[in-house]
């Protein structure tokens, strides 16, 4: 009796620490889950969408009717003038993003960085084109909050999108903030928006 007492416990006690390894997992699984959103790459995903969208006005200002006189005297043509500076834009802020990453967040993974620099030239391209839609600058910061709130919760960051990306993941391949999170490339949007960012410079000659 005492030898199967002891079998006894030695498996139950085994199964305990069974038990308690499963429950430490998926604990840390909740764990990750909750601290996800407060991520400093989350956080900065969602922040360059705002930031880069409201910067982007000053295309919308640059094609005010006032100004427009100014354009049909000037030697550079207003395409030519708006893809400079949307070139030192993206410039500028893939400096800073470099810096803000391998100084402060000790990141220095090529890997990351080309999908970092493919994130900001599809976010400023898309600001750019979207800002020749509108002629009100009311309206295209409203659409432009809509769009952000779009785009966070389709990040996958918030909510989770297992479903979703098994039934239509073309859908998240064209969601930029999806695609850097998961460190992929959104061909499908580089390629077309390259595309009419190249027309519209052609249209400049």
């Amino acid at each position: 009796p005492e030898a199967i007492w002891q079998k006894s416990f030695v498996r139950q006690h085994e199964k305990d620490l069974i038990d308690l390894q499963v429950q430490t997992f998926e604990h840390g699984e909740l764990q990750d889950s909750k601290t996800a959103l407060l991520s400093p790459v989350v956080i900065w995903s969602s922040l360059t969408l705002l930031a880069t969208w409201f910067l982007f006005d000053w295309v919308l200002k640059e094609r005010r009717k006032t100004l427009r006189v100014r354009w049909q005297l000037a030697r550079e043509s207003f395409a030519h003038y708006v893809m400079k500076q949307s070139c030192l834009f993206t410039i500028f802020f893939c400096l800073m993003d470099v810096l803000f990453f391998s100084l402060i967040l000790d990141k220095s993974d090529t890997s990351f960085f080309v999908h970092l620099f493919i994130y900001r030239f599809i976010m400023n391209g898309l600001a750019c084109i979207v800002a020749h839609l509108f002629t009100s600058l009311h309206l295209y910061y409203c659409t432009g909050l809509i769009f952000i709130v779009f785009i966070t919760l389709f990040s996958g960051s918030t909510i989770p999108l297992d479903g979703l990306q098994a039934k239509v993941p073309w859908l998240l391949s064209m969601v930029p903030s999806y695609a850097f999170l998961q460190q992929q490339v959104p061909w499908a949007l580089l390629v077309g928006m390259s595309s009419i960012l190249i027309l519209y410079w052609m249209r400049g000659h």
